[in-house]
């Protein structure tokens, strides 16, 4: 558990590689969804995604309703701009977490990639309705509406993150 907990640190203090490295020594010693998922996240911000969706998924196969495993394999997917599969991740998390905030963003988000503008608003207002502070869900929800030529909207949004 310690070394969890440090591969955690490590991730928090934006030192990937010491996380990384940290995660291959708890998989030595045991598989959890956990530390899978931990170095997933430190190869995830290495921008490694390939290697974070193995992660991931090794995760998932010990686990398949380990939430921060959906969640973080959605972002990679979404970084390989394969955005449809991501969608299918995040709609896991909000299965799973009906309440989680960023499930619902992050789903907006891919919608938005795949330009599904319309599409994009309905989980940014869930995600702003679940966490009226979270500023990135106010500009991304801008983002989508200006794609929609719907700029009195997006000034809105903007506004509320400005």
């Amino acid at each position: 558990e310690a070394y969890d907990n440090l591969g955690s640190l490590f991730i928090d203090l934006w030192r990937f590689y010491e996380a990384r490295a940290t995660y291959d020594e708890v998989l030595l010693m045991e598989r959890s969804p956990l530390a899978h998922t931990g170095k997933g996240i430190s190869l995830l911000k290495l921008r490694e995604y390939r290697e974070a969706i193995l992660c991931f998924n090794y995760a998932l196969g010990l686990d398949s309703n380990y939430m921060p495993a959906h969640n973080n394999k959605g972002l990679a997917l979404d970084e390989t701009r394969k955005s449809q599969q991501a969608i299918e991740c995040f709609e896991e998390v909000i299965r799973l977490a009906p309440l989680s905030v960023s499930g619902y963003y992050n789903k907006g988000v891919a919608l938005y990639h795949l330009n599904k503008c319309q599409q994009a608003i309905e989980p940014f207002d869930v995600a702003i309705e679940l966490d009226p502070t979270l500023r990135k869900a106010y500009n991304q929800k801008g983002l989508s509406l200006r794609c929609l030529k719907r700029y009195k909207e997006a000034i809105a949004c903007y506004d509320k993150v400005i």
